[in-house]
């Protein structure tokens, strides 16, 4: 079952003007980190009337956004929202001579794994005004 680690600055703490740096990495069995890097159209989904036959689906997208997750709790009952308030650039390591896919590696500590390495940077919206606030029992926190 693949695995993801995010690494970010010890800092962990930014102000709204900041650019974040972060480093990725999706660790798993290579047929499935090759099934992610290469999808293909499962033969029951593709049109037997179609002249053209697409063999494989457009590579993934992988996006990074900085979120901010509001939970309120009244009476018992939790509520939890999520906004958007910056997104990331992410960059394939090592940069490759030929644009996406990013190239799969070998993790030698364990067997049959590879890894995807990304690194890139996290840019809050210029509109957020508010990092983190609270008052009375309601508490706004930017993680």
């Amino acid at each position: 079952m693949p695995r993801f680690q995010l690494f970010i600055p010890a800092v962990q703490t930014f102000a709204l003007s900041d650019t974040i740096p972060f480093y990725l990495q999706l660790i798993g069995p290579s047929k499935s980190l090759q099934a992610f890097l290469y999808p293909t159209i499962p033969a029951h989904t593709k049109l037997k009337r179609s002249r053209s036959v697409v063999e494989s689906a457009a590579p993934p997208t992988v996006r990074v956004y900085l979120q901010r997750q509001v939970t309120i709790v009244i009476k018992g009952n939790q509520s939890t929202r999520k906004f958007s308030i910056g997104e990331g650039v992410l960059r394939s390591l090592p940069p490759s001579a030929s644009l996406p896919p990013p190239m799969l590696r070998s993790q030698p500590l364990e067997h049959g794994l590879s890894t995807l390495d990304y690194e890139g940077e996290v840019h809050p919206n210029p509109d957020t005004a508010v990092g983190q606030f609270s008052m009375s029992r309601l508490q706004v926190r930017v993680r």
